[in-house]
């Protein structure tokens, strides 16, 4: 998946990749219909400078 005009502006995460797969099913009810089953996979980074924990005593 292209993820170049993806808007990356958000404070808390950074997208870095998506991946997606098709597969078709076939089920026994329905011979010669395959049933497309999509996959994605999204892998995120946590921007950690803009979650901070403060202490004050």
């Amino acid at each position: 998946v292209d993820i170049s005009d993806f808007d990356d502006s958000n404070p808390d995460w950074k997208l870095v990749s998506v991946k997606s797969d098709r597969q078709s099913k076939f089920y026994p009810c329905c011979p010669g219909e395959d049933y497309p089953v999509l996959h994605f996979n999204v892998t995120l980074k946590r921007r950690w400078p803009s979650m901070s924990i403060h202490n004050e005593i």
